[in-house]
């Protein structure tokens, strides 16, 4: 009896939707779940509890066009971020063309009335100019570098910092001070 009710409600569902200019998302799965035939136990129930994959959340599965993010956009948690390579390039390049040693440890820095709650450079160079002071070398890339502009925080942070207002911060538990802001472009 199940699978003649499933035939007869499956065929009039579908016919009810015919005219309907709204996409109704996982309503066309249903409607194929109840008219595809399904195995049965021993007592005549069908199976549907069982979990074969195949109703996955599309959305979620990665994306081929941009390594590292899923297919609504999301960064998937592969490990695979492209920023990080481009960080990676920028910071290479930065010490490369400069002939210095880039420190690639996070720590954050902030002042008295800065723009925003402190600020994480992607690289630092030490500074011959005092004992604890460096340089902060930010890595923008793709639309990143359009967005660094007056308008955006971080460009005032920097600007204040190139205009002589030290960020401070701790490095492993010293005390040290970022008294200059370098960009490095990735496109």
């Amino acid at each position: 009896m199940g699978d003649k009710l499933g035939d007869a409600i499956g065929p009039a569902l579908r016919r009810s939707f015919d005219d309907t200019p709204v996409h109704l998302k996982g309503v066309p799965r249903v409607i194929n779940r109840l008219t595809d035939k399904k195995s049965r136990d021993r007592d005549g129930v069908h199976e549907v509890d069982r979990y074969d994959g195949s109703n996955h959340d599309v959305s979620r599965s990665p994306n081929p066009n941009h390594p590292g993010r899923d297919r609504g956009g999301r960064y998937n948690g592969d490990g695979n971020r492209p920023w990080d390579d481009k960080e990676q390039v920028g910071l290479d390049r930065y010490a490369e063309r400069n002939g210095v040693e880039v420190i690639r440890t996070k720590a954050k820095v902030d002042y008295d009335a800065s723009p925003q709650d402190g600020r994480t450079y992607d690289g630092l160079v030490k500074n011959g100019d005092g004992p604890n002071t460096y340089t902060g070398v930010e890595v923008k890339s793709g639309r990143a570098i359009d967005r660094y502009g007056p308008s955006n925080t971080q460009f005032q942070f920097d600007e204040a910092v190139n205009a002589g207002t030290p960020a401070q911060g701790k490095m492993d538990g010293v005390e040290f001070f970022v008294t200059r802001v370098r960009v490095e472009e990735v496109p």
